[in-house]
C-alpha cells in the first residue's frame, strides 16, 4: 500500500539538510505549524522539572520528530477496527476477514502527517513522565549509555503505528510485569468429564486429550472441581475449551466466591480446542477447594482446567550462584545431588549420595538463565543438565539428566523457604523436588511433587570451590534477566499471514495479540520498554535467498550491542535462526535519524524509498563474519553519489544497502555472505542492473558469475522455487500418517500398506505397494495432531490406472474438506476440523489390487506439475533471455544445450508468480 506524503515529505527532506550537523530544536519547532504552541508547552513544562532527564527527553523527542509519522484519512477508523475484529475471531479465519473488512476501504486517501504537526502537549508529557519515572526505578539505568534511553526505552511509539497510551494499557492488563511474580509454564490437570456435572454434557471428542469433554450450553449447566491444597498458595488456573460465539463467557467462583467472568476468544469449530491467553490468579485455602465454571450467555465446551504455579521472587535479594561451584542437600535425608558427566545416566534419574570431598559428581554448576531460573548441571560439562524427565506433568515422575535443549523443563526456580532452606521449582511443571526412594534399586532420588513443606522438598545449597568460568550473560538484576520475564507473555501472541501494511495502534496490538513478525515484534518491544527495558526491532529489507522481508526483536545490551529476543525465546536464544534464510543486511530501528546516512545521500536526483528518513542503523557485524564489497562503476554512472547492492527477487532487483562512489569505484560494507548480489543505479525511479551479478562465498571471497558460452549441459529441472516448507510448522504432520485398504467401511480389519516417514519435501511421492489382496475401501489416516494434513491423493491398480470412486472420510474445515484431497490442485487439500482422528479416501466402484500410491503433502505449488508450459530464462547482460519452453510429460523438465555457470530462471508459463535464479552443478539446482 503506497501512502502519500504530499508536501509534507519535502518539507522534512529539508529539515533534513538543514539540521544535518546540529540537532537544530528551532526547526524541528517551525515544521510544527499550527502545532508548534503544543510542543513549546512541553518544553516549557519540563525546563524546570526536578529531574533534568525529562527536559533532555523533551528535546530529544521534539527534535526526532518530524520524521516519525502516523497516517490519517477518511477510512482509517475502519482500518483500526478491523484489526479489532480480526482479534475476537479464530486465528484461522483472520486472514480472510481482514481482507473481507478492508478490501473496500479508501486507501487513496490515506495520508502520512508527522508526529511534529499532530501531537498534543499533555499526551507527550504523559509519556515521558511514564518513560522517565519507570527508568529512574530500575536498577540497570546506570549501565547504560543515556542515548540508549532516548532511542530504545523513551520513544511514545515503536513503528509508524497510530499513536496511542499504550503504556497505561500495559500497566491495567498486565500487572504482573511490574511485580516480583513468576508463574509456571503448565501444571496439575484437572479434567472437565472426571468432574461433577451439573446440568452438562459429556461429549466424546478425540481432540480432547483424554477423549472426552464437557458442553456447557444452557442456564444452570456447571462444572464443579474438587482441588485439594496441602497448603495454602496461589495458582494461576488455565483453561482449554472451545466455543463458535466470540460473546461467550464463563463465570469462575472459587469455595462459592466469585474469583471474575472469563472471556472465551472462539475456535473455529467446537472439535478444536484452544487455551486462554493467560488465566486467572486465585488463592487456594489449605485443604479441600471448589472451583466451579457456570455458563453464562453461550455454549462452550470445556476439556480441562490447569492450575499453574504462581509465586513472588525478589530478584535482587536472591543468592547468585553463578561463580562458585555448590552442592545441593537434602534437609530429611542429609544426602547430596549426584551428576556425573556419563551419558550411560541420560535420562536416569538424579541420585542422592552421602557426601565426601572426593566426589565430584556432588559438586553442580548452577547458570543463571534470566528472572527468575536456573541451570543445574554437572561440574565439568554445560552440555548436561537437570530435568523434569520425559517432560511428564505427572506427579512423583523423576528428574533426571539429558543433553540441554534450552526447554522450559531443564529450568529450576530456587525460592528461599527460610533458615537458608529453599524449595525448586520445575518452570515447565510448577511442581517441586522432593527425596524419594527409588522401588527399583531403594536409592534415593529426586522426584517431582506439589510442594507440601516438608523437609524432603527443602534444599540446602552451599557454594564451594570457585568455577573458573562463569556464564554471566544473565546476572540477577540486570535487563536481560528482566526481559526473560517478558518470554512467557510472548507465547500469548498468534501469528497471522495478514493483517495490512499498516501496524495496528499499540494498545490494540497489546489486547489482540496477533498479527505478523512485524507486529510480534512491536509487542515485545512494548512489553519491554513498558519495563524500562531497552529493546528494538531488527530487520532485513529482504532475504538474500528467498522473496520478503523480515523484522525480529532484540534487548540491546550495556555495550550497545543488541541480542536476539523473539518467538518465544529468552534474550539471546537463537532458536529461531534454525531456518535456511539468509540475511544480506540487518539494520536496527531507532527513535534518531540517522543524519550521516542521509548526508551520503545529499544531491541525489533519485533516493530509493527505503533512505529517504533512514531511523536505522547498520548492525550486521553483530550477527555475522560480513565482506566489504568494492566494484567497478560504469563511465555512465561515475558522477553519481552512491550505487546500490542488490539482492534479486524474481527477476527483479531490490535495493538492500548503498556505498558511495569514488574514483569509479564503490564500496559496500559489511555484507552477508552465501549471497548472490548485483550494483544497481536508480534510473527514471526504476532499480537498473550494472555490471556482472557476483557472490560471496563462505570465506568471504568475491566472485563473479560469468557463463561459459563454449560449453554446454542438458539440465533436468524438478522445482522453480527452494521448498522452503521443510522448515515450516506443518512439515512433520505426514510422519507416521497411514495408507490403508479394508473391505469394511468401518476401517476395523485394516491392512496399512506402508507409512510415511519423516519430514515432507513438498514435492509428489509414489509408493509401491506389495499387498496381493483386494480392497474395497482404501485412505489415508493422519497421525495425531496433525489435521490429517494431505493435499492430493492417489491410488493405482495393477494395469497402473488411477483408481476412482466415491469420496469418504470425516469432517474437514471450510474449503478444505476430503473433497479437495481429490480434485486434481496440489494446491489445496484436507484439513480436519480437529487435530485428531481424521481419515480420506475413496470406496471404489469394486474390490481392487493396490499396486502404487502416490500423494503430495501440503506444499507450496512450485514443483514441476505435469501438463504445465515451462520456460527457462539466463540472465544475459543485465536482462532475463529466453531459451527455451516445453510442457511438462512428468515431475520434471529436461533442457539440452544450455551454457554452463550461468544464471537461470525456470517460470511456469501455466500458473504460479515464485521463482528463484539457480545454477546448475553436478546434475542438481543450485539456489540463490
Amino acid at each position: 500500500m503506497k501512502i502519500k506524503f504530499n508536501h509534507i515529505l519535502l518539507v522534512c527532506l529539508c529539515l533534513i539538510f538543514l539540521s544535518s550537523c546540529d540537532r537544530n530544536l528551532k526547526q524541528s519547532l517551525q515544521v510544527a505549524g499550527p502545532n508548534r504552541p503544543e510542543m513549546e508547552k512541553v518544553l516549557e513544562h519540563f525546563k524546570n522539572s526536578d529531574d533534568p532527564l525529562k527536559y533532555e527527553s523533551a528535546k530529544f523527542l521534539i527534535e526526532n520528530m518530524p520524521f516519525h509519522s502516523s497516517i490519517y484519512g477518511e477510512d482509517m477508523e475502519k482500518y483500526n477496527q478491523a484489526y479489532n475484529e480480526i482479534g475476537s475471531v479464530p486465528k484461522e479465519y483472520r486472514d480472510s476477514v481482514w481482507k473481507s473488512l478492508t478490501d473496500s476501504l479508501n486507501k487513496k486517501d490515506f495520508k502520512l502527517y508527522p508526529d511534529i504537526m499532530k501531537l498534543k502537549a499533555n499526551d507527550l508529557i504523559k509519556a515521558i513522565d511514564d518513560a522517565v519515572d519507570m527508568w529512574n526505578t530500575v536498577n540497570w539505568n546506570k549501565e547504560y549509555d543515556k542515548s540508549v534511553f532516548f532511542n530504545y526505552v523513551l520513544p511514545y511509539r515503536v513503528n509508524n503505528e497510530t499513536i496511542s497510551d499504550w503504556r497505561s494499557f500495559i500497566k491495567k492488563e498486565f500487572p504482573y510485569m511490574c511485580d516480583n511474580s513468576f508463574w509456571s509454564v503448565r501444571g496439575q490437570q484437572l479434567f472437565a468429564a472426571q468432574n461433577k456435572l451439573e446440568n452438562c454434557q459429556v461429549v466424546d471428542e478425540p481432540s480432547a486429550l483424554h477423549g472426552q469433554s464437557v458442553l456447557l450450553s444452557k442456564v444452570g449447566a456447571c462444572v464443579k472441581f474438587n482441588i485439594d491444597s496441602p497448603l495454602a498458595c496461589h495458582k494461576l488456573v488455565n483453561f482449554r475449551y472451545n466455543t463458535l460465539s466470540k460473546e461467550a463467557k464463563a463465570n469462575v467462583y472459587l469455595n462459592g466466591r466469585l474469583v471474575g467472568q472469563l472471556s472465551l476468544e472462539p475456535t473455529n469449530t467446537m472439535h478444536s480446542f484452544r487455551s486462554s491467553r493467560f488465566g486467572m490468579q486465585m488463592d487456594l485455602q489449605c485443604g479441600n477447594n471448589e472451583l466451579e465454571v457456570k455458563y453464562v450467555n453461550e455454549a462452550f465446551g470445556l476439556d480441562y482446567i490447569e492450575l499453574a504455579t504462581m509465586e513472588q521472587l525478589n530478584e535482587l535479594k536472591m543468592e547468585d550462584y553463578s561463580d562458585t561451584y555448590c552442592t545441593i542437600m537434602n534437609r530429611q535425608t542429609g544426602e547430596y545431588v549426584s551428576m556425573d558427566t556419563l551419558s550411560t545416566s541420560l535420562l536416569q534419574p538424579a541420585y542422592l549420595k552421602k557426601y565426601s570431598e572426593k566426589d565430584h559428581s556432588l559438586l553442580l554448576r548452577l547458570d543463571y538463565l534470566g528472572f527468575p531460573c536456573w541451570r543445574i548441571m554437572p561440574k565439568d560439562s554445560t552440555d548436561m543438565c537437570l530435568e523434569d524427565r520425559w517432560v511428564s506433568l505427572d506427579i512423583n515422575a523423576p528428574v533426571g539428566k539429558y543433553n540441554y535443549l534450552k526447554g522450559n523443563h531443564q529450568k529450576w526456580v530456587i525460592i528461599p523457604v527460610g533458615q537458608g532452606l529453599c524449595k525448586i521449582m520445575n518452570k515447565d511443571t510448577g511442581m517441586f523436588w522432593e527425596a524419594s526412594k527409588d522401588q527399583e534399586t531403594g536409592k534415593n532420588i529426586i522426584v517431582q511433587n506439589i510442594y507440601t513443606g516438608k523437609n524432603s522438598q527443602k534444599w540446602l545449597i552451599c557454594k564451594k570451590n570457585e568455577n573458573p568460568r562463569p556464564d554471566h550473560f544473565f546476572s540477577l538484576g540486570s535487563a536481560v534477566s528482566k526481559a526473560a520475564k517478558v518470554t512467557d507473555v510472548m507465547r500469548q501472541f498468534e501469528f497471522v499471514a495478514n493483517n495490512g501494511d499498516i501496524p495496528p495502534a499499540l494498545n490494540q496490538l497489546c489486547k489482540y495479540r496477533t498479527g505478523k513478525c512485524r507486529d510480534e515484534s512491536s509487542f515485545v518491544v512494548a512489553m519491554s520498554r513498558f519495563m524500562g527495558i531497552p529493546t528494538a526491532i531488527d530487520f532485513t529489507p529482504h532475504w538474500g535467498n528467498r522473496t520478503n522481508s523480515h523484522s525480529w526483536s532484540v534487548v540491546i545490551l550495556p555495550n550497545g550491542k543488541g541480542t536476539p529476543f523473539y518467538m518465544g525465546c529468552v534474550p539471546g536464544d537463537t532458536a529461531q535462526y534454525f531456518h535456511s534464510y539468509l540475511k544480506p543486511k540487518i539494520f536496527r530501528h531507532r527513535f534518531q535519524l540517522n543524519r550521516k546516512m542521509m548526508n551520503d545521500f545529499k544531491g541525489e536526483q533519485s533516493v530509493y524509498p527505503m533512505f529517504w528518513l533512514p531511523d536505522f542503523i547498520d548492525v550486521t557485524n553483530e550477527y555475522y563474519e560480513t565482506t566489504d564489497v568494492v566494484r567497478e562503476i560504469p563511465d555512465k554512472y561515475r558522477h553519481r553519489r552512491v550505487a546500490y547492492i542488490c539482492v534479486v527477487d524474481q527477476e527483479k532487483w531490490t535495493p538492500v544497502y548503498y556505498g558511495k562512489i569514488s574514483w569509479g569505484k564503490v564500496k559496500f560494507k559489511s555484507m552477508g555472505r552465501k549471497i548472490l548480489y548485483s550494483v544497481g543505479m536508480i534510473e527514471n525511479g526504476e532499480v537498473v542492473p550494472v555490471g556482472t551479478p557476483f557472490y560471496i562465498d563462505a570465506n568471504g571471497e568475491v566472485k563473479d558469475f560469468e557463463y561459459d558460452h563454449h560449453k554446454t549441459q542438458s539440465m533436468t529441472l524438478l522445482r522453480k522455487y527452494p521448498f522452503f516448507g521443510k522448515e515450516d510448522f506443518f512439515n512433520n504432520r505426514m510422519s507416521f500418517g497411514k495408507f490403508q485398504g479394508c473391505n469394511n467401511l468401518d476401517f476395523k480389519d485394516v491392512t496399512t500398506f506402508f507409512t510415511h516417514e519423516g519430514i515432507t519435501e513438498g514435492c509428489w511421492y509414489r509408493h509401491k505397494v506389495t499387498d496381493k489382496k483386494t480392497y474395497k475401501y482404501v485412505r489415508y489416516l493422519g497421525p495425531s495432531n496433525s489435521y490429517c494434513n494431505i493435499n492430493e491423493l492417489e491410488f493405482y491398480d495393477e494395469k497402473g490406472n488411477k483408481l476412482t470412486g466415491k469420496i469418504i472420510g470425516t469432517q474437514g474445515t471450510k474449503d478444505q474438506d476430503k473433497e479437495t484431497a481429490f480434485d486434481g490442485n496440489i494446491l489445496t487439500g484436507f484439513n480436519g476440523n480437529s487435530p485428531d482422528g481424521h481419515w480420506v479416501g475413496l470406496e471404489l466402484s469394486q474390490p481392487s489390487r493396490i499396486t502404487e500410491v502416490r500423494y503430495i503433502p501440503r506444499n507450496d505449488g512450485n514443483s514441476i506439475e505435469i501438463g504445465d508450459v515451462y520456460e527457462l530464462k539466463m540472465y544475459y547482460r543485465g536482462k532475463w533471455k529466453s531459451l527455451a519452453q516445453q510442457k511438462a510429460k512428468d515431475n520434471h523438465v529436461t533442457f539440452y544445450n544450455v551454457p554452463v555457470n550461468a544464471l537461470f530462471i525456470l517460470s511456469d508459463k501455466t500458473k504460479g508468480v515464485e521463482e528463484r535464479p539457480f545454477t546448475y552443478v553436478n546434475g542438481k539446482q543450485v539456489w540463490w
